[in-house]
């Protein structure tokens, strides 16, 4: 699946490009659930697509993504950023001792770092830009002030931090909720994705916004955005710079 968008601007639409490549052309590994990259983009384009221009933005530097998983995030910052350093952080899990994701690492041309989100191996000021990307809403509440405090010290003066998070307000979330359905995953074993559950808390625009103020961060810009391609009308993301 190829992304058109003929009305954009030469600029917005080389990101695109490059954006649409990257993703259509990334490799899968047997533990995600998506098995074609349609699906990857239908889901997760506007997310990636507004990553990537908030990144534009950015000092010349090394990159951190926070939580790489299957290399989503990763790409938009390739896109918007082809030639920084890229340094990318996930757990221990059994897929990162692959061949396959050994590949997607190559392939995103990144430098793997396997650690715990809440314990950072690096010093101050160090990134030009650091991504945590669907990642906050698999943290419990009250470990978020410690992660976004040690996010923020990694910061170089002028650095760019972007997150991005379901929208606790969604219409989805009102409509299950209305239906009597809660709309996070239940703490139940075969909920479970390996060791991790699903999401924990989800926030509003406005709850992340002051999280990130609470953490010393200012010049906070949230935007929403549609949560895929089929709902365009549905504003479902929550993303802040």
């Amino acid at each position: 699946m190829r992304v058109r968008h003929p009305t954009w601007s030469s600029p917005a639409r080389g990101l695109a490009a490059r954006l649409d490549t990257l993703v259509t052309d990334l490799p899968l590994t047997s533990e995600q659930d998506e098995r074609e990259s349609r699906r990857i983009l239908v889901e997760n384009w506007h997310r990636l697509e507004t990553l990537a221009a908030a990144l534009e933005s950015a000092p010349p530097g090394p990159v951190l993504d926070i939580g790489f998983g299957y290399g989503y995030s990763a790409a938009a910052i390739r896109a918007a950023l082809p030639q920084a350093p890229l340094v990318v952080i996930d757990r221990p899990r059994p897929v990162v001792r692959s061949s396959e994701w050994r590949h997607l690492i190559a392939y995103l041309g990144a430098m793997p770092v396997l650690a715990d989100a809440m314990a950072l191996p690096f010093s101050r000021d160090r990134f030009a830009a650091v991504v945590a990307g669907e990642l906050i809403e698999h943290l419990s509440p009250e470990r978020m002030p410690t992660f976004l405090a040690g996010a923020a010290e990694l910061l170089m003066p002028g650095a760019v931090l972007v997150i991005t998070t379901p929208n606790l307000l969604a219409l989805r979330n009102r409509i299950l909720l209305a239906a009597g359905r809660s709309p996070f995953d239940r703490p139940l074993p075969e909920e479970r994705f390996g060791n991790t559950f699903g999401h924990l808390r989800e926030y509003s625009a406005e709850e992340v916004e002051d999280l990130l103020r609470s953490a010393g961060l200012d010049g906070v810009t949230c935007v929403t955005v549609a949560r895929s391609l089929s709902e365009k009308s549905v504003l479902d993301r929550t993303l802040v710079r």
